[in-house]
């Protein structure tokens, strides 16, 4: 089964490039963005470069899945080494607070990373994003303690959300429209794809403790390597308005809004014409914040055993690997509004599929509603869209975004553990988890049906 699903993840590495095509290299053009006026306006401000060539991207994307698999393939190793060191109740301790100490820095250093992308640069984070988690890993591979593996678990979170964060950034700088979903999905299908390799091959390999860190630490170098060959997407002119602020009140009210973007998880609800695009998604991203949920629900309530829950994993990677591969291609032939109210009536069959059937319907489900997994690439397309028609810069735009998503990940898996336990105990109702996702997923599909055009 597992070398099937490598094979055929295998032959949907290559089958992207014949699906989306690939055109010829040409040199990158800057274009004025909304702040351009005439007057005494000596030259443009801000630009970015906006490219539908495929071949440009080709080191972000090799940065992308390389980072990824890197991390995957060292996932699974952190939790039972700790508990073997510490014991299963301090090490889920541990891994818990990990998780809830990521989401903080994520939450509170997304809209700084932003403000530093939009006044440095997204090269220079790129680049620099994958350098704690190459530390940690290098010292888990001398060194396997508690503290090391914990680093690494903590690192390889913040790095990927980082890599993920700067990658979206470059994207809606050289991408628009239905490009710009296709391009979200070709680095989902990326993304999944490392994760889904990583785990496999850490699984067919076998290795020591040591020796697993070790190669996760070179291929996570590769990502570095790849990530400095990405074009600086940013550009900025030497020229300036007359009659600026002077340099020291410049500098001040720069400080004020890194501090104000420091407390802006929720800031972006009340930008009203993104409003109905952040709450898209949110409805796409909650359910992916089940997957602790889950595991103990099919082994509760289903009696899946370990084996029989890893190759369902491996299954749903491919699926999803599929789903975002055909939306990145569909997007074009139909639109962002069709898309996206498409994939919120496919995302409802998993959970349709497992209320009515149990473990089988959910496999039947998760198959059937396929494209459910691409339904953040035309809200993502039309939520940078309508950022950029309000003037907002790209790296901050990003980093509310990603602050904002970022407290999901405290608040879901809560959500989803309180549905299960209160559904069972109180209401004798064991499904109250995928209830409450369909009920998400058609949610979803009523708000696109009304609002996207």
């Amino acid at each position: 089964m597992r070398r099937f699903l490598m094979f055929t993840s295998l032959l949907l590495f290559f089958f992207p490039h014949h699906v989306i095509g690939m055109k010829r290299l040409r040199p990158l053009k800057p274009v004025p963005t909304a702040d351009a006026k005439v007057g005494n306006l000596k030259k443009v401000t801000d630009t970015a470069t906006i490219t539908n060539d495929e071949t440009s991207l080709a080191p972000l994307r090799a940065t992308l899945f390389l980072m990824v698999w890197g991390s995957s393939f060292v996932a699974f190793r952190p939790a039972p080494a700790l508990i073997e060191r510490l014991g299963t109740a301090d090490a889920t301790k541990l891994l818990s607070a990990i998780s809830a100490t990521a989401a903080l820095i994520e939450i509170t250093g997304s809209p700084l990373i932003g403000s530093i992308m939009d006044s440095t640069g997204r090269k220079p984070v790129l680049v620099c994003a994958a350098l704690p988690l190459l530390g940690a890993n290098i010292l888990a591979s001398f060194a396997p303690s508690a503290i090391s593996l914990g680093l690494s678990k903590l690192s390889g979170m913040i790095s990927v959300a980082l890599i993920v964060l700067t990658s979206q950034t470059i994207l809606s700088d050289t991408r628009t429209g239905a490009s710009l979903s296709a391009a979200f999905g070709m680095n989902a299908f990326l993304t999944s794809l490392g994760f889904l390799l990583g785990a496999l091959s850490a699984s067919q390999l076998s290795l020591s403790l040591r020796h697993a860190y070790a190669v996760s630490s070179f291929t996570i170098a590769g990502a570095i390597v790849a990530a400095s060959f990405m074009k600086e997407t940013l550009l900025r002119s030497t020229t300036k308005r007359e009659g600026d602020l002077s340099a020291s009140s410049s500098r001040e009210k720069q400080q004020q809004s890194v501090l104000s973007r420091l407390l802006s998880a929720t800031r972006i609800l009340r930008r009203k014409n993104l409003r109905i695009f952040v709450t898209l998604l949110m409805i796409s991203t909650l359910p992916q914040h089940m997957g602790d949920v889950f595991q103990i629900y099919s082994k509760s309530e289903w009696n899946i055993d370990a084996k029989e829950y890893a190759s369902f994993i491996s299954m749903f990677g491919v699926v999803g690997i599929t789903g975002n591969l055909v939306g990145s291609a569909l997007v074009k032939r139909i639109g962002i509004p069709r898309l996206t109210m498409l994939a919120f009536l496919s995302s409802i069959a998993t959970p349709l599929g497992a209320t009515l059937f149990q473990f089988k319907g959910t496999m039947i489900g998760a198959v059937v509603g396929f494209l459910g997994s691409a339904q953040g690439l035309g809200v993502n397309a039309a939520f940078i869209s309508e950022g950029q028609r309000s003037g907002i810069p790209q790296g901050q735009l990003a980093g509310e975004r990603s602050s904002m998503l970022a407290l999901l990940k405290i608040f879901g898996p809560i959500m989803y553990s309180t549905l299960y336990v209160q559904g069972r105990d109180r209401l004798g109702i064991t499904s109250l988890p995928f209830i409450f996702n369909i009920c998400l997923g058609s949610f979803g599909f009523l708000l696109s049906l009304l609002y996207l055009r």
